[in-house]
């Protein structure tokens, strides 16, 4: 672990085991920085000394010497440099006179950027980001509708413009290095620095900010000068309540929100808001509310508010909105409510209405939608709309028509989930800048500041045509499922074919120029994407980037080689399930071009159940495919060749190699008939190739002169394939010739006899071996000291041979330093195995996490101990995970001598182990103590028909963090924990206790011995199920007073048991054949 702090008393403890220090820059490489920075090159000598003299002030700081670089970026004027240097040393001494030391060079270099930056606005941009919490992804969305609702964007006449606004403003500080990008798509972070230094600018002068984290109503109590602030913001807090009143007369931004850990469940302990509140911020522009309970009635004062957030809320009393008469932007987004009321039809000036998320909306009252005359955007994620079959229904009781939408002449943007049946007959959508609409669709694309889609399924296409006449020609991403009745998308029978140019005109506008996601689903009819004449007037996929097609099951081609050539942008295409396909490219006649590269930015290429694909491209094909980076092919019954060379004339110059410079991923899966990847008479170079997966290809060969070509392989793995691949890559294997291999997996795949003879294999961390039936062992010590020396996963399944998995000789010592990275052991179905590993090589297992022993039906011990062989201590120590099932010779699982070195054991299951007799080999009267696998946390012991118990009772009691106990089908048990030792405490109790099963236990006649007792708190216990077990006398009661369930063995009665009277607090359980549910 890696820890990284600027506070010096953070690594003053003793614990850590080495600290290094990240100083300071020296001087040299300070002025290196600057000039760099700041674009500044060797011609510019009379720079030098003032770059010095800067790069001091900056006191070798990174972030300040960036910061001042940039803002000095492309400025060789001497004057600018002067005046650069003199204003910091200024701010040093008078501004920053009270800034810790330290500190200083970088506030005054971030206060000289920030001082220098053009516009009010943008200086006010900056401030506004202090307000989130640190290292917080700032949505420039938030940015967005906080700076509307300030009137931060001067001159713009909407929504849109000022999201152009807020881009140009983020593009110069981030350019200035005063922003960063986000780690997701439309955030920006802002430096835990920079914003210290925003804090600190705002602690004065006109904007004075308060921000902060982690608070509660303690805290916030003792609070003081609550009338200074115009910006506050409180999040990640703790508070269940907020005060009656905060006088904040100043007060322009509030926002405010529990910590979302806290809450724990989303509405489970919101923050409750009175309806005093705000009396005294009438000033507030900006609110924004997340995991709060509050009546609306409390935010009536704000009549000055532009934007309202109420993010995640629980709310009442809307209608009280209505006297917020300048609200321009109102989200509602992931709040609970039931409807919108009529009265908000009085906010005339309302710009944008959220309703995303609003689970619980049930209604929009008619006409109340259409009444938002200034709406640019609206999002409604909930099928809110009227049916069109349902009769006009009265303002006061009918649901809003979908016919209203259109009704709002300044929309631009439209998000919409909705059903078909809500279509009103002719409508259809008017021209909009940004939209997803999805109708019968619960899919999203993921709404964006680009967002340009349709995503349509089931429904007949007679009404597509009409729908989305005004949106074809802009749209990005659509996506068509089980569209029916449709010829095409310009007239409408069966659908066919997607688009038909021979129905268009030349007076007719490009079809889809923005087209950039094409996604078509379940179109049983469809025949193909395209038909007709390639004219550049007509279609134009110049920005198509992503196909998927799936389930279109008339599907015989993609695409012409005419179209072909004008997917310049295309990066992605996936093809499943289309079982008449035969080509991705069709050749027609009269197509030339075949010398041209095509599909040049295609990187990932997957194709899956196309049976009657016989090959994926002509071979000049591959010339173009520079970029492809994964291809992956499955289930294709009649592929012969990926490439094809299928007349004489389409086949590469004989000899000449054929290159796919960039594929990183290739997987050939299933596929009986697939002989060669090119044809014959070329030879194919795939110098990146880092995994190669061939499976199920029995026919598949690659020359050995191609083989050698694989030199970067990182990963192998291959099932049932031809014996000339195998044979190849055995050889190298044995060779050392794959020197980076790090995974590696292979079944049926030739014959390997006595042992694995890999070398060089020093990367390797995973290794599968199936089905190999002449091995005798897997590794030589030699093999595995020195070339095994990262391996973290080893699984051995089928090798009817094995007789060791390490080559021991009887008397041979080979010390513990062999596989000593094994984190993942699983060795299935090897039936001459005796063991898995003598105690010296098992010693060295000190990462050991999993370990899985499956159907070996000769296994008589896990570890090989001999008698009076001596174990050691800390043995296993990380184990975490054991598995043993179907191992019939196993009397016990482990001694306990290594069972005492169990110290992170949490999931032990025991199964279908005929002979065995102890899950712990525990001798008569050996002391065993409290302290024994004290970390587990799911046991499961099923048909092991010689046990008699799973644990003595001493074990039991240490099982202090046990949730789930499951004991099935094992004939023989008579006690769950068995008495072989004594403890003077009676009363156990297992507090984490989840789950308990017992069933199909005839034998069983106490859960432990007679006298014990085990509690069980109900807080946690959700099921506790005792079924078939006819002989239990132990008795299972519900104890009122502390909540918990009792477990108290008895002395097992012969003939009917006698009812025994319950005790007062007590309340029986019935424990018979059904499961009881404690609450």
């Amino acid at each position: 672990m890696l820890l990284t702090t600027r506070n010096k008393k953070v690594y003053a403890h003793k614990e850590y085991q080495s600290l290094i220090p990240l100083n300071v820059l020296e001087e040299h490489e300070g002025v290196a920085l600057l000039k760099r920075q700041a674009g500044i090159d060797d011609d510019c000598a009379h720079l030098d000394s003032l770059a010095t003299e800067i790069a001091k002030e900056c006191d070798g700081l990174p972030l300040a010497l960036v910061t001042i670089g940039r803002y000095l970026n492309g400025e060789k004027n001497i004057e600018m440099w002067e005046s650069a240097c003199g204003k910091l040393k200024k701010s040093k001494l008078e501004d920053l006179c009270h800034v810790n030391g330290e500190k200083k060079g970088v506030y005054a270099s971030l206060k000289l950027s920030y001082d220098f930056l053009k516009t009010e606005e943008i200086k006010f941009c900056f401030l506004m980001c202090s307000l989130f919490p640190e290292d917080f992804e700032i949505p420039w969305e938030d940015l967005v509708r906080v700076g509307v609702g300030l009137d931060l964007y001067k001159g713009v006449s909407s929504i849109e413009e000022a999201r152009g606004d807020l881009r140009s403003m983020v593009k110069t500080l981030k350019d200035l290095g005063l922003l960063l990008d986000g780690y997701r798509k439309e955030c920006v972070r802002m430096h835990d620095i920079v914003r210290d230094a925003c804090l600190w600018i705002t602690s004065k002068g006109e904007n004075i900010f308060m921000s902060k984290i982690d608070m509660d109503l303690g805290e916030l109590s003792k609070e003081k000068g609550w009338e200074q602030y115009t910006a506050i913001s409180l999040s990640g807090n703790k508070l269940k309540e907020l005060p009656i009143r905060l006088v904040c007369p100043k007060l322009k931004i509030l926002l405010l929100s529990n910590d979302k850990q806290w809450v724990s469940y989303r509405y489970s302990n919101p923050l409750k808001v009175s309806d005093e509140c705000f009396q005294e911020m009438k000033a507030l522009e900006v609110v924004s509310l997340r995991y709060a309970d509050l009546s609306l009635k409390s935010l009536q004062f704000l009549t000055n508010v532009k934007t309202l957030e109420l993010s995640d809320c629980e709310l009442k009393d809307i209608s009280f909105l209505a006297k917020l008469n300048k609200l321009e932007i109102l989200s509602f987004r992931g709040s609970r409510f039931d409807e919108l009321p009529l009265e908000l039809r009085e906010l005339k000036e309302l710009r944008i209405l959220d309703l995303r998320g609003c689970s619980k909306l049930r209604r929009i009252p008619y006409n109340l939608i259409r009444s938002f005359s200034q709406l640019e955007e609206l999002y409604i994620e909930k099928d809110i709309f009227e049916e069109r079959e349902i009769e006009e229904k009265s303002t006061e009781t009918g649901n809003a028509r979908l016919s209203e939408v259109n009704c709002l002449s300044r929309l631009a943007v439209l998000y919409l989930k909705m059903n078909s049946k809500c279509l009103p007959k002719d409508f259809a959508f008017s021209e909009l800048s940004r939209y997803e609409i999805c109708v019968n669709s619960t899919y999203s694309y993921g709404f964006s500041e680009s967002s340009k889609s349709l995503i349509i399924a089931d429904i007949d296409a007679t009404l597509l045509t009409t729908l989305f006449k005004a949106l074809y020609h802009s749209v990005e991403y659509l996506s068509l499922e089980r569209v029916t009745g449709c010829k095409d998308l310009k007239g409408c029978k069966d659908l066919k074919c997607v688009i038909d140019a021979s129905q268009v005109g030349e007076e007719n506008p490009k079809l889809h120029p923005s087209l950039a996601k094409l996604q078509l689903v379940e179109l049983p009819e469809l025949q193909c994407i395209w038909k007709g004449p390639m004219s550049i007037h007509i279609v134009n996929f110049q920005n198509l980037a992503d196909v998927y097609v799936r389930r279109c099951k008339s599907l015989a081609y993609l695409f012409t080689l005419s179209i072909a050539q004008s997917l310049g942008q295309l990066k992605s295409l996936c093809v499943e399930h289309c079982e008449s396909l035969e080509f991705l490219i069709k050749i027609e006649e009269g197509d030339n071009g075949r010398g041209e590269k095509i599909l040049s930015k295609l990187g990932d290429l997957r194709i899956k159940g196309c049976k009657r694909l016989e090959y994926v491209f002509l071979v000049f094909v591959a010339a173009g495919l520079t970029q492809l980076k994964n291809l992956e092919i499955e289930d294709a019954a009649e592929l012969k060749q990926v490439f094809h060379g299928k007349e004489e004339n389409e086949a590469a110059e004989e000899g000449k190699d054929i290159k796919l410079p960039d594929l990183k991923k290739l997987k050939l899966h299933t596929l009986e008939k697939l002989t060669r990847f090119f044809p014959e008479n070329n030879h194919s170079t795939l110098p990146a190739l880092e995994k190669f997966e061939v499976e199920k290809c029995p026919n598949f060969i690659i020359k050995e002169r191609d083989l050698d070509e694989f030199q970067n392989l990182q990963v192998i793995r291959m099932i049932n394939c031809s014996s000339q691949l195998c044979d190849g890559v055995l050889f190298r294997l044995r060779c050392g010739f794959f020197k980076k291999i790090k995974e590696l997996s292979m079944e049926d795949c030739g014959v390997l006899e006595h042992e694995l003879s890999f070398s060089n294999l020093k990367n390797l961390t995973s290794l599968s071996i199936t089905h190999f039936n002449k091995l005798k062992h897997i590794f030589s010590p030699t093999i595995a000291r020195n070339h095994m020396l990262q391996l973290k996963e080893l699984c051995i399944v089928e090798c009817e041979e094995l007789e060791q998995i390490i080559d021991v000789k009887d008397g041979e010592e080979v010390g513990a330093n062999l596989l000593q990275t094994l984190s993942h052991i699983t060795v299935v179905k090897c039936h001459k195995l005796k063991n898995l590993f003598p105690i010296s090589i098992a010693r060295g297992f000190q990462q050991l996490e999993r370990l899985q022993v499956i159907d070996n039906s000769e296994l008589e011990q896990i570890i090989d101990v001999k008698d009076g062989e001596e174990v050691g201590v800390n043995l296993l120590q990380t184990l975490s995970d054991i598995r043993v099932e179907k191992c019939h010779k196993l009397k016990n699982l482990f001694p306990i001598s290594i069972a005492r070195g169990f110290q992170q054991l949490k999931v032990l299951q025991v199964i279908d182990n005929s002979e065995l007799e102890q899950i712990i080999d525990v001798k008569d009267g050996e002391e065993v103590g409290a302290n024994l696998l004290q970390t587990l946390s799911f046991i499961r012991v099923e048909k092991c028909h010689k046990l008699k118990n799973l644990f003595p009772i001493s074990i039991a009691r240490g099982f202090q963090q046990l949730k789930s106990l499951k004991v099935i089908d094992n004939s023989e048990l008579e006690e769950i924990f068995g008495e072989n030792d004594v403890i003077d405490e009676k009363e156990i109790q297992l507090p984490p206790l989840r789950s308990m099963c017992l069933e199909d236990l005839p034998r069983l006649t106490n859960f432990c011995h007679v006298d014990y007792h085990f509690i069980f708190p109900a807080r946690r216990l959700g099921e506790l199920k005792v079924e078939r077990c006819p002989q239990i006398s132990t008795r299972f009661s519900w104890d009122k007073g502390n909540k918990s369930v009792h477990a108290e063995a008895k002395t097992p009665k012969i003939g009917r048991a006698e009812d025994e009277s319950p005790k007062e607090t007590s309340t029986d359980l019935i424990c018979g054949s059904w499961l009881h549910r404690i609450q």
